[in-house]
């Protein structure tokens, strides 16, 4: 660096008869871009950080409130109400749980940016999971008037895997949940096809198929990217963030599996997911169910000590278990 501020570069090199040889290049204004684009990289990847800690925050800021919203709601429900109060007290939870929906979403993706999403790795059964999602996800199809069908080489077969349950119910939760969402008639369809691999693995593909709008080709090349979704009516007609399938892609990222889709409008689309999983061990039996409403013995009449520092969500939280028959002491 010369006194005036350039930046000289040198290179040396002798000749055959021992002379010195010496070139020098002005490299001031290539340094200059450099610096100047590292110190964007710099700002840029600060406002990432700024911005995904600032999401992750006022997400945990708004579920605090809006979960008390639904356990309020949840004991409104469960008092007598008239055929009209029952109706808004029901419209105002669908509310509510779409917004704890988008708001879970933002979360996701301020973790995903963070590089905080971590996966667990537990042994469960694969087919449970599915039967699972199935199980939630009926309800919304009835109410379309939808048939949900399940597809399995071996409806006895239990798939023990090591892996993460949590996160492959949420990205078959989201595709099933798309799927139902944009038919309007027809069926929607799950299948689990698996193989053993020669590394002893077991390689599995989730497909989810439906019979509703499809999405056109220029739409799917964009489909799994951030707040995208397949044209401007969808977020007006159907709602949503345009966050979910890519949430799901970078789940399945993170497992090391690979997401696709195929989609012929007016037909339908098909959502494939293959993962690879480490074989489970044999998993503990399951304790015998208890009729809902009613209390192991050895657990009647117990004190919970339920601490709560929201005094909006205190009601609900405390009401739960004294209706459950257990005795509440509940400190801020």
């Amino acid at each position: 660096t010369m006194p005036d501020g350039r930046v000289i570069e040198s290179i040396d090199w002798r000749t055959p008869d021992g002379k010195l040889v010496s070139l020098f290049r002005d490299v001031t204004q290539e340094r200059r871009a450099s610096q100047a684009l590292e110190e964007a990289r710099d700002a840029a990847e600060s406002a990432t950080r700024i911005k995904s800690q600032f999401l992750a925050a006022m997400s945990h800021e708004i579920r605090t409130p809006l979960n008390a919203v639904l356990g309020m709601n949840g004991l409104l429900q469960d008092t007598p109400l008239n055929e009209l109060q029952r109706k808004y007290v029901g419209l105002m939870a669908t509310a509510g749980e779409s917004l704890l929906a988008i708001i879970n979403d933002i979360l996701d993706l301020s973790r995903l940016e963070a590089g905080k999403l971590s996966l667990e790795v537990v042994d469960f059964s694969l087919t449970s999971a599915v039967h699972d999602v199935i199980s939630m996800m009926e309800p919304r199809a009835q109410a379309k008037s939808l048939d949900m069908q399940l597809e399995l080489a071996d409806p006895s077969q239990a798939l023990l895997v090591r892996g993460d349950p949590a996160r492959v119910r949420q990205v078959l939760f989201n595709l099933v949940g798309n799927a139902i969402k944009f038919t309007d008639h027809g069926r929607v369809t799950v299948a689990l096809e698996h193989r053993q691999t020669e590394a002893g693995q077991l390689a599995v593909v989730l497909t989810v198929r439906d019979t509703g709008v499809g999405i056109a080709p220029e739409a799917l090349p964009r489909l799994f990217q951030r707040f995208n979704q397949a044209d401007d009516s969808t977020a007006r007609r159907f709602g949503g963030t345009g966050l979910g399938l890519s949430i799901c892609r970078e789940i399945v990222d993170l497992m090391g599996g690979h997401i696709e889709v195929d989609s012929t409008p007016g037909q339908g689309s098909v959502f494939r997911v293959m993962l690879t999983f480490d074989s489970g061990q044999q998993l503990a039996p399951a304790p015998a169910e208890t009729p809902e409403g009613e209390l192991l013995p050895a657990t009647a009449g117990l004190r919970i000590l339920v601490a709560e520092d929201n005094n909006v969500n205190q009601p609900p939280i405390r009401t739960l278990p004294e209706r459950a028959g257990y005795y509440v002491d509940l400190v801020a």
